[in-house]
């Protein structure tokens, strides 16, 4: 079992690669890059990025709890 006490946080660019990165600005920030960095800091969570919701994400969303970033629904930043 893993001790996700000691999971490392994730990193701007471990969480970019799994956004769609096309700008489309419905999260209300200027860019995927600006998002991501919202996401680490607290300032928002997977569900303020509609592209996520899109069934063909699956497995960005599989990504992000990998990362420990929690699931879509909730999003906790209990680990960063």
């Amino acid at each position: 079992m893993s001790d996700f006490s000691k999971r490392t946080p994730a990193k701007l660019l471990d969480i970019l690669k799994h956004l769609r990165r096309a700008k489309c600005r419905e999260c209300g920030m200027p860019s995927c890059m600006a998002f991501a960095s919202e996401l680490i800091e607290g300032g928002k969570r997977l569900a303020d990025c509609p592209a996520l919701a899109e069934e063909s994400n699956a497995d960005a969303l599989r990504q992000f709890e990998d990362l420990g970033l929690g699931g879509f629904e909730g999003n906790q930043h209990t680990s960063i």
